[in-house]
């Protein structure tokens, strides 16, 4: 029988996310991820904590996965699949636009339902997960 460690090295870790060291040790100095230090410097992951973390990340994972495949945001913000009545309503859903942050300037009287919009796109949860990179443009939403 293997024993198993009960501390991973941030290379391991590393290795496991397939990600650089480096991030692993952002993860560790922002909270992410909880670890020790050995008396020479260097940070320890509980192997249990570490699972649990990777259980975490990739459920995200897949989540984000699955809410990016979705092309229109009455998709995206349906309930178990089935489009909401408010949502057919809504000039975005009626007219077929695949890029509602673009409609969203829109007078509310045109029929742009604004039904799960933020005070501005960028905080948007359909809009981050069509451009959930940096540096993509931005909408905001009409006062």
């Amino acid at each position: 029988m293997g024993k198993h460690k009960t501390y991973l090295t941030t290379g391991e870790a590393a290795a496991i996310f397939d990600v650089e060291p480096d991030t692993v040790l952002r993860w560790i100095k922002s909270g992410d991820i909880p670890a020790i230090r050995t008396p020479g410097g260097h940070y320890r992951i509980s192997r249990n904590v570490f699972l649990t973390k990777m259980t975490e990340y990739s459920s995200a994972e897949a989540q984000n996965e699955i809410r990016s495949a979705f092309a229109y945001c009455w998709e995206f913000n349906s309930a178990s699949g089935i489009v909401r009545d408010a949502c057919k309503t809504c000039i975005v859903h009626r007219s077929g636009a695949r890029k509602c942050y673009e409609l969203c300037n829109l007078p509310v009287s045109i029929g742009h339902a604004r039904l799960f919009c933020s005070e501005s796109c960028k905080d948007c949860q359909y809009f981050k997960s069509i451009f959930p990179a940096a540096g993509r443009p931005v909408y905001e939403a009409a006062e």
